[in-house]
This record gives C-alpha cells, structure tokens and sequence, in this order.
C-alpha cells in the first residue's frame, strides 16, 4: 500500500477525530513528519479531508490537524 493510501487510510478511521502530523507520522512509522505533512497537504480538500488548527485526539497537542467530515 502506498503511503498516501495509508496516511488516507488512517484519517478516515479516526474520522471525525483529527491526528497531527506528528502523530500520523508516529502510527505509521514514517521516517519523518515531514512525510506526514506531505500526504496529509495533498489530501486536504479531497475525499472530505480537511487541515486546519485544532487539538489532536492522539498527542492532545494544539496543531495543524487533518481530519475527514
């Protein structure tokens, strides 16, 4: 599975619980957060996925989350 499947994956079954970069970046063992952040700003605005600042429901962290509506 490719990482942006995985990354989508992950977001749509927390959904509608938003996860950080940092998180999504930990759970599916990426090498970095950037990784993360990438798939993350390209699903943004497709599949219902949205990123904006909010709590994590994983860390609890004030952050740039993304999360499906």
């Amino acid at each position: 599975m490719a990482v942006r499947d995985e990354v989508l994956a992950l977001i749509e079954r927390l959904s509608p619980s938003p996860i950080c970069d940092d998180c999504v970046a930990e759970k599916l063992n990426l090498p970095t957060r950037q990784q993360a952040s990438y798939r993350t700003r390209l699903l943004a605005g497709s599949k219902g996925i949205e990123r904006r600042r909010d709590i994590c429901s994983i860390c609890y962290g004030e952050k740039l989350v993304s999360r499906q509506v």
